[in-house]
C-alpha cells in the first residue's frame, strides 16, 4: 500500500485509539532509523502512528523516541549566557518569506512578550523554537549551547515547551494519562502504573490550582483547566522554557487572572516565559520584557516598564494601532 493510499481514507479518531492503547500498555518506541537493523523490514504510516513491521515482529510506533535512540543535538558556545537566543531566523513558505533574519532574546526567570500583528510571524517564529517547523536559516542557542531544532524532541530535551493556541492534549485520554504520554511510569515491562501516575499528576496540578478529577478525560474539562494539564504536562517534562501562545483567548476573566497568578508563581521558580499575545493591557500587566514583529521583521524590543500604550501603539504599526485601540475599548467595557 503505498503511503497515499495510506493515509487517504484515515479516521483521526483511531488516533486517539492507538494513543489510549500506547498509554495503557508500555510499548517500544521504535525509529527504523535508529534500530541498528538495516532495512529488514517495513512501515506504513497510520496518522500520528506508525506501524512497523519487522521480520515476525509488529510494533507500534510514535514520534516519540527514547533518549538512547536519538542523538545528541549540535551543542557550541553561544556569544554569551541567555536562557533562549534566536539570531537571525529566516523562513519561507514556498516563496513567500514569513521571518526576516529575526533576533530574539529569553532572559532566565522573565515574562517576555512576543507582539504583531496577524501574520507578523510570530507563532512561527516560536514553533521553530520548539521544533515544530524545521528547514530554517539562523542559530539557536538555549543556555549559552545552540541546538539543533529539527523535531519536537530536541526542544524537549533543551527544556522547551509549548502550549498552542489550539490545545494539543488527547481528548479521550485522562488527566493523568496526557500528562504522562510518552513518559509513561511503569509497574513492569507492560503495564503501566496508573495509581502512581495519579498520584504524581495531583502533586504537579496541585500547585496549578486544579480541582478537576484527574482521572477523567480530557473532554470533560473546561478550557482553562485544559490549560492547566498542559502547563502540568510541560513541568513534568521539565521545561525550563515555556512558551504560550494566545493563552488568554478563550479564558474568562476570572480564569485570565488565576493563569496570570500561575504564571508569576512559575516565574519565581525560575522558568522562563513567552507569552505571545494581541492584548496591550495583558502585556503591560503581567510581562517584563517585549519584541515586536511587523512583516516578518524585527521592529522592536525593550523593557515593557520603558513604555507607554502610545509608544507602544506607535511601534506596532497602523493596522495594529487599530485592532489595539478596538481591544482597549472593549476591555474598558467589562
Amino acid at each position: 500500500m503505498g503511503k497515499e493510499g495510506a493515509t487517504r481514507g484515515w479516521n483521526p479518531g483511531l488516533d486517539n485509539f492507538f494513543a489510549r492503547i500506547i498509554t495503557r500498555c508500555k510499548v517500544l518506541h521504535f525509529s527504523p532509523q535508529t534500530s541498528g537493523h538495516g532495512d529488514r523490514g517495513r512501515s506504513i504510516p497510520f496518522g500520528e502512528t506508525r506501524l512497523f513491521f519487522a521480520e515476525n515482529l509488529f510494533l507500534l510506533g510514535t514520534s516519540i523516541v527514547p533518549d538512547s535512540m536519538v542523538a545528541s543535538p549540535e551543542q557550541n558556545e553561544a556569544p554569551s549566557q541567555l536562557a533562549l537566543q534566536m539570531r537571525g531566523i529566516s523562513k519561507s513558505f514556498g516563496p513567500t518569506p514569513v521571518l526576516r533574519k529575526v533576533d530574539f532574546d529569553l532572559r532566565s526567570g522573565e515574562i517576555h512578550a512576543l507582539m504583531g500583528e496577524n501574520g507578523a510571524g510570530k507563532s512561527t517564529l516560536m514553533k521553530i523554537a520548539a521544533g515544530l517547523i524545521d528547514q530554517f536559516d539562523g542559530e539557536i542557542y538555549v543556555a549559552g549551547k545552540q541546538h539543533r531544532m529539527a523535531a519536537p524532541r530536541d526542544a524537549t530535551r533543551a527544556g522547551i515547551a509549548m502550549i498552542q493556541q489550539e490545545l494539543s492534549l488527547v481528548p479521550e485520554l485522562a488527566v493523568d494519562e496526557n500528562i504522562f504520554l510518552g513518559q509513561e511510569k511503569v509497574r513492569s515491562l507492560f503495564m503501566v502504573d496508573r495509581e502512581q501516575q495519579v498520584r504524581m499528576a495531583r502533586e504537579v496540578l496541585r500547585p496549578l490550582d486544579f480541582h478537576g478529577r484527574i482521572d477523567q478525560p480530557i473532554a470533560k474539562l473546561r478550557v482553562g483547566e485544559q490549560q492547566l494539564v498542559e502547563i502540568a504536562k510541560a513541568l513534568v517534562a521539565k521545561a525550563r522554557i515555556l512558551i504560550m501562545d494566545e493563552p488568554t483567548s478563550a479564558l474568562s476573566a476570572s480564569e485570565v487572572e488565576k493563569l496570570f497568578r500561575i504564571i508569576r508563581d512559575l516565574k519565581a521558580q525560575g522558568l522562563s516565559i513567552i507569552f505571545v499575545t494581541h492584548r496591550l493591557e495583558e502585556v503591560m500587566q503581567i510581562c517584563d520584557r517585549y519584541t515586536v514583529l511587523r512583516d516578518g521583521r524585527l521592529v522592536g524590543s525593550g523593557l515593557v516598564a520603558d513604555m507607554t500604550k502610545d509608544r507602544f501603539l506607535g511601534i506596532l504599526g497602523e493596522k495594529r494601532v487599530n485592532v489595539l485601540k478596538l481591544n482597549l475599548a472593549l476591555d474598558q467595557l467589562h
